[in-house]
């Protein structure tokens, strides 16, 4: 998946876009045992997708390749 691709992800909130924003192969898997890969799913008001330059940890969560869909 490219990065600052836009997605769908289980929690999404209306009026709000979700972008792609980093990709890892795995996590701790005590947590999410799943194969990855990963990816940090970050959220923006709808229309600001192209400001995005890089990853705000801050702003965002990591979801399973399978919990995601790319629109």
């Amino acid at each position: 998946m490219k990065m600052f691709s836009t997605v769908l992800i289980p929690e999404a909130k209306t009026g709000m876009e979700y972008v792609v924003t980093a990709e890892i192969s795995s996590v701790n898997p005590e947590m999410d045992p799943r194969p990855g890969p990963y990816y940090f799913i970050q959220e923006v008001k709808k229309g600001t997708v192209k400001k995005i330059k890089k990853a705000n940890f801050k702003q965002g969560k990591f979801y399973n390749c399978s919990d995601v869909i790319l629109t």
